[in-house]
C-alpha cells in the first residue's frame, strides 16, 4: 500500500494560503501520476489544467464493448461484476491501491463504444477473472471534476455518465493551442482516494488524449495541419496499423512499419488435419509466454496465428507462429522463435471472412498480395481483445480477421 501523497510546497512565502483557489489547492495535493510527465500547465479563468506525457501503462479489471457502432454496453452490470470482485486484493501488483478509474474507449470516434473499470497494475500476470487492457504512450490534458472547475468554464456540474470530455475540447483545448488526439485513445475518470463515510471519492481527474496544434489562429479542425498532410504522404496517406480498432465494420488498407513477429512456432503440414487451438493451447501454458505478453506491441491489446513459410513443392508444409507483433528489432526472449517483417501496406479483413473474401475486397480497392516480395510471404490472424472478449457472430467459424501484405495494383 502506498502512502498518501503529500502536498508539495511550491508556494512563495509572501503568498497567503487563505488566497489560494481552492481549486488550485485541491489540484496540488498530489503529485503527478507515476506514468506521468509534466508538459505544461494553464490557468483557465481559475480552473488549472496540466498537459501531461504518459508512458505505456497497463489496466487490470473489466472491460466490455457495445456491439454496434456508438453503442455502449451494459454499464451498470459491468461495474456491478467489477465491484463484486475483491478489489485492490485481489489485483497483483497495483501501481496505485488507492487510485482506480472508469476508462472510456471509442467515444471520439464513431465505433463501437467500450467501458472499463479497474485499476493500473505493474503487470499483465492477473488472475482470470480480470480483463487486461494496454495503453501505449501519449499525450493527455487533465482536469480536477468539480463545481469550481464547472464555474471557472461556465458550464453545469458534471453528474456521471458519459465523461465530460466537452469541457476539453470545447472550453479549454482551444485557447491552450491543443486539440483532441488520436480517437484510438481512451478518455479517462481518474479517481483517488474514496471515502467510505461520505461514500466518495477525494479527487476525480478528466483525462482527454490531446496534440498540440502548431497553426495560425485562422486554422480550423477542419483543415489538416502541414505536418500531418506530410506524414501521411510519406505513408500514402494510410493511417498506421498501430490504430486499427475492434469491430471495423470495413476493410482497410493500413501502413505497418517495420516489425518483428516473436512467439511459439509449429511447423503444419498443408492440408493436415491437425487443429491450432491445440498449438494456442499448448503456447498460452509456457512460462515463456508471459514474457512474450509483456513485449512492447505494434498492435495493442492483440495476438496473432501467423501463418508463414509455406512452401508447396519442398517440404509440403507452412509455419504457423502464436506470436506478438513487436517494433523492428525487440530482443527474442530465450524459448522463442521470430521473423522479421519489412514495412508494408497491409489489408485488414472483416471479422470472420475467409482469406479469399479478404483478398476479394483488396483487389476491388485496387491492391494485390505481395507474397512473392521478400518477408511478405505471411498472412496474419489478427485477435484483437475486445473482439475476443465479445465477439460478434462467426457463422462460418473464422473468429478473426485476416491481416495481408499489399501493394497498389500496378495495371
Amino acid at each position: 500500500m502506498s502512502e498518501p501523497l503529500k502536498k508539495q510546497n511550491q508556494i512563495p512565502e509572501s503568498y497567503s494560503p487563505k488566497e489560494l483557489p481552492i481549486i488550485v489547492s485541491m489540484a496540488r495535493e498530489q503529485n503527478l501520476r507515476p506514468q506521468e510527465t509534466l508538459v505544461e500547465t494553464f490557468d483557465v479563468n481559475g480552473a488549472i489544467v496540466d498537459v501531461v506525457d504518459w508512458r505505456e501503462t497497463i489496466w487490470c479489471g473489466k472491460l466490455a464493448y457495445g456491439r454496434k457502432n456508438g453503442s455502449e454496453p451494459n454499464v451498470e452490470k459491468l461495474l456491478g461484476s467489477y465491484l463484486a470482485l475483491d478489489n485492490p486484493a485481489l489485483t497483483r501488483e497495483p501501481t496505485e491501491p488507492e487510485w482506480s478509474a472508469c476508462i472510456s474507449l471509442n467515444y471520439l470516434s464513431e465505433r463501437p463504444r467500450g467501458i472499463m473499470f479497474g485499476m493500473q497494475v505493474d503487470t499483465r500476470e492477473q488472475p482470470e477473472v480480470y480483463d487486461i487492457y494496454k495503453v501505449p504512450p501519449a499525450r493527455f490534458m487533465r482536469v480536477l471534476i468539480c463545481e469550481e472547475t464547472a464555474q471557472a468554464l461556465g458550464v453545469e456540474m458534471w453528474r456521471g455518465g458519459i465523461p465530460p470530455y466537452g469541457w476539453i475540447d470545447e472550453h479549454i483545448a482551444p485557447r491552450c493551442g491543443y486539440r483532441y488526439g488520436s480517437d484510438a485513445l481512451p478518455v479517462f475518470e481518474y479517481y483517488g482516494f474514496y471515502d467510505p463515510k461520505s461514500n466518495k471519492h477525494k479527487f476525480c481527474y478528466l483525462y482527454v488524449p490531446v496534440e498540440r496544434v502548431d497553426a495560425p489562429e485562422s486554422y480550423t479542425p477542419k483543415q489538416v495541419p502541414e505536418i500531418m498532410k506530410l506524414a501521411e504522404e510519406a505513408q500514402g496517406g494510410f493511417r498506421q496499423i498501430s490504430e486499427i480498432q475492434p469491430y471495423q465494420d470495413a476493410l482497410e488498407i493500413f501502413h505497418m512499419p517495420a516489425c518483428r513477429v516473436i512467439g511459439i512456432e509449429q511447423t503444419y503440414k498443408i492440408n493436415g488435419d491437425e487443429d491450432p487451438a491445440a498449438h494456442w493451447s499448448r503456447a498460452l501454458a509456457l512460462d515463456v509466454w508471459k514474457t512474450v505478453e509483456a513485449l512492447p506491441r505494434v498492435i495493442q491489446n492483440a495476438r496473432f496465428g501467423w501463418t508463414c513459410d509455406c512452401i508447396p513443392k519442398e517440404k509440403n508444409a507452412f509455419d504457423y507462429i502464436v506470436s506478438v507483433l513487436t517494433p523492428a528489432d525487440t530482443p527474442v526472449p530465450a524459448g522463442c522463435q521470430f521473423r522479421d517483417i519489412p514495412a508494408t501496406h497491409v489489408a485488414a479483413g472483416l471479422w470472420a471472412e475467409d482469406i479469399g473474401q479478404t483478398i476479394e475486397r483488396m483487389n476491388k480497392r485496387g491492391f494485390v498480395t505481395r507474397y512473392s516480395d521478400g518477408g511478405c510471404g505471411w498472412n496474419g490472424e489478427l485477435y484483437l481483445d475486445a473482439e475476443q472478449l465479445n465477439p460478434p457472430p462467426a457463422p462460418c467459424g473464422v473468429a478473426w480477421r485476416w491481416l495481408i501484405p499489399c501493394k497498389e495494383d500496378a495495371k
